[in-house]
């Protein structure tokens, strides 16, 4: 479906409600938005020149009285001459059913952090949007700046499917945008032959036994890491910490906090992610630090058996 543009805006507005105080212009009307098949662009709703408002220069101030009752929060975006709608989501949504058409869904809420996808028959692994999906694989466009990393916010999740893999329909639990500080702190990083290319500034490959990415900072959680092994998309399978360096083909050791370096992702050498044309891709929530809920509630200590 297509997105409202500024075209598909009308305005109504009534003579006997245009009033003048001085130099300054202040009119009442009312507002059409297409014709209720296209979607809400994300940003917001682009307006018409401010001629159609009645006035000359620029609308300074834009009120906006809604009595339609659909639990929806109007703004006006004056620097960008939009509307915006703002909607009260969950921090964290079990298993939303999501219609799949032509092989792309979308969530119902901007998502921080993508738990699983599933069909009910076949668990599909998360690789990061843009990607082309294989089989049983799902690419979720959650938002983020490709030059910084850092997730855009208000955007609702697309999900694409490989067409062959014909999903109709799909189950996604996924934290929302709601939760502000997962949302602030889920990062997307990238590696190509063995170098940054995005995200955080201090992220290092060592080759060696095994290969080792040291993401730069702790984080408390990882969504995925995609393997682009020269077009071959592979979603790596995460091995616990202490797990020996035996990951094999297509498996990762994940360290989420080091004593005295930062969280660290080991591959098994045979697998060569730092070959020419290779991508690694990261999506991970990082560890904000003291003070943070995701820190102080989810920082544990092992305790050993004793008996």
């Amino acid at each position: 479906m297509a997105d409202l543009t500024a075209s598909d805006v009308s305005i109504t507005l009534d003579p006997r409600d245009l009033y003048r105080l001085g130099k300054i212009k202040m009119s009442q009307g009312s507002l059409d938005f297409g014709d209720g098949a296209l979607t809400y662009p994300n940003g917001g709703v682009p307006m018409p020149a401010v001629g159609h408002f009645g006035m000359n220069r620029e609308v300074s101030m834009f009120d906006i009285v809604d009595a339609s009752g659909d639990g929806i929060i109007y703004r006006y975006d004056q620097a960008n001459r939009k509307i915006k709608m703002f909607v009260k989501a969950p921090p964290i949504v079990y298993e939303e059913v999501v219609t799949v058409t032509s092989h792309v869904g979308y969530l119902k809420y901007p998502a921080a952090h993508i738990e699983y996808v599933t069909d009910d028959t076949d668990d599909y692994r998360v690789i990061p949007g843009g990607l082309t999906a294989t089989a049983k694989q799902v690419a979720v466009d959650m938002g983020f700046n490709l030059t910084t990393g850092v997730l855009t916010r208000g955007q609702r999740a697309k999900l694409t499917f490989l067409a062959a893999d014909a999903v109709t329909t799909c189950k996604v639990s996924y934290i929302t945008q709601a939760w502000k500080e997962i949302a602030d702190n889920m990062v997307q990083a990238c590696m190509t032959s063995g170098v940054l290319t995005y995200g955080h500034a201090s992220m290092t490959f060592t080759a060696g036994t095994p290969d080792i990415v040291k993401l730069g900072e702790d984080f408390v959680a990882l969504q995925s890491v995609c393997w682009n092994n020269g077009g071959t998309l592979t979603p790596m399978s995460a091995l616990k910490d202490d797990a020996t360096e035996g990951a094999g083909a297509t498996e990762c050791v994940v360290d989420f906090q080091k004593t005295t370096t930062f969280g660290e992702i080991g591959f098994n050498e045979t697998d060569a992610v730092d070959t020419t044309a290779d991508v690694i891709y990261f999506n991970y929530i990082r560890d904000p630090g003291a003070g943070y809920f995701i820190h102080d509630r989810f920082d544990i200590t092992e305790i050993e058996d004793s008996a």
